[in-house]
């Protein structure tokens, strides 16, 4: 039994066009229908394909046939776009997209210092990805935004909403405000 992932097809902000560019060519894109930007199958940085479908090949006995067959099935369809590259670890260009507009955001929080605005956005990645540091940042991160209101907040809170992890909105507490 032979277990692989396939490619992917995803475009540069993030929308997955193709789980398996091998088994599903005709669903290929050169252009994303739902933003018009490019398509990419590779990590920008070392042309390592994007992972995609997680699938087994399987070899089986026909016995009507007399003859073995390759049972191929999907364990796993991709579901979310991955946020870094398994090979290099850099990130995705929807993953820098997203760092950037959030840094954009954090500039203009007039109510943090230079040093608060800093820190946070160092936090970022343990905001969008688990990681071992990752309740940490959700708690400087909220102490940070209790001093923000008005626009600069929603503003920050609608990005959270999107982009942070499920533990991460669940200990900022931002359902629920």
């Amino acid at each position: 039994m032979k277990k692989y992932f396939t490619t992917a097809q995803i475009c540069t902000d993030g929308h997955i066009i193709n789980g398996s560019i091998e088994d599903n060519p005709e669903l290929n894109k050169k252009f994303c229908p739902v933003c018009s930007l490019p398509v990419i199958s590779k990590c920008e940085y070392c042309n390592t394909d994007i992972q995609g479908n997680y699938c087994c090949d399987e070899v089986n006995h026909d016995w009507l046939h007399n003859e073995y067959v390759n049972d191929k099935s999907t364990i796993h369809k991709i579901s979310v776009a991955p946020a870094y590259c398994h090979e290099c670890g850099k990130p995705f260009p929807w993953t820098e997209t997203r760092l950037k507009y959030a840094c954009d955001i954090i500039d203009m929080l007039d109510e943090l210092s230079v040093e608060q605005k800093k820190q946070l956005k160092e936090l970022l990645p343990d905001i969008i990805v688990e990681s071992p540091r990752s309740e940490y940042a959700a708690l400087i991160t909220g102490k940070f935004i209790k001093c923000v209101t008005g626009l600069g907040y929603d503003c920050f809170k609608s990005w959270l909403l999107k982009n942070a992890i499920p533990l991460c909105i669940t200990l900022l507490n931002l359902k629920n405000q």
